[in-house]
Order: structure tokens, then sequence, then C-alpha cells
């Protein structure tokens, strides 16, 4: 009975901690499109909001990009470029950090924001494709039910006549 327990427990820890993994942090080299495409979305002037769904957190305000640039990941001392063993890896940078591209959603529209990773074609789960903003209102999430059932986000409220 104690096994039993206690293999459920070690699975659900797990399952939790996978939810909340990197999905399109570190970008395989052969996969040029991805990292490319976002550095393209996420040009010096664009704005961006960061956004971890699995994770809890809420939107962050409307951030500038001031520079993005693609390197090799690191983590730590070691450097994944291909050599010594280790695989070639890359990662986008904005402003100076490195990004989860599942987790940053770049400005696409007047008051919409669209998910990165979904945009270049790297794989995501969990998250939403869109966040809507309105004037002086923290982005909010859209769900593509919202966008199939043609219902309007619950942070925009109606035009007031005049």
């Amino acid at each position: 009975m104690k096994t039993s327990f206690i293999v459920t427990l070690l699975a659900g820890l797990f399952l939790t901690t996978h939810a909340h993994a990197d999905q399109c942090a570190w970008i395989e080299n052969g996969d040029k499109y991805v990292v490319k495409s976002a550095k393209k979305l996420l040009n010096p002037d664009a704005e961006f909001v960061e956004y971890c769904a699995p994770c809890g957190d809420k939107p962050s305000k409307v951030q500038k990009v001031e520079d993005s640039n693609i390197e090799f990941a690191k983590m730590g001392a070691d450097v994944y470029n291909g050599t010594g063993g280790k695989p070639a890896y890359r990662e986008v940078n904005v402003n100076g950090r490195g990004q989860d591209l599942a987790y940053i959603y770049v400005r696409t529209g007047t008051r919409v924001f669209a998910n990165v990773a979904m945009l270049t074609g790297c794989p995501v789960s969990g998250v939403p494709p869109f966040l809507y903003t309105a004037p002086g209102k923290s982005p909010s999430p859209v769900t593509i039910e919202d966008l199939e059932n043609g219902r309007k986000p619950a942070s925009e409220t109606p035009a007031k006549k005049k």
C-alpha cells in the first residue's frame, strides 16, 4: 500500500514538473527557421509580453525589444555548440535574457499579442495562442474556443455611444 502511494506521489510530481518544463527555450541547431523567424518577430522596437500560463503567472507589462540575438545555448560554463560531444542548440535572447519562445508574445495588432513559438512553428502545449489587451488594462489570454465561438475576450468592454 505504501509503495503504491509513493509511486503515485512521484508520478504526480513528475507530471507537474513536466508541465512547467521549457518547451521552446533551446531549439535544435537544424531548425534554423524557428530561431530566424523569432529574431525577425522580435526585432528592435517590437513590443512583447512574457506569460507562462502553465506556471500560473500573470502576463507581464508590455515591453519594448531593445535588442535580440541568436546564440548557442548555455548552461553554466557549458556551451551547446556541437563540440566536445555536446549537441548543438540555439537560444533566442531578448534584452539580454534567454527566452522560451512558448512564453513570449509579440504584438501583431493594436490590441493583440501572438505566441512567438506558435508563429514560428515550434510545437507547444498548454499556452494560449493570443493575449488581448485594452488601453490601460493588463493583457489577458484568448483561447481558440473564444475565437471559434465568436466571443469577445473577457477584458473587452463594449464601445460607448456618444
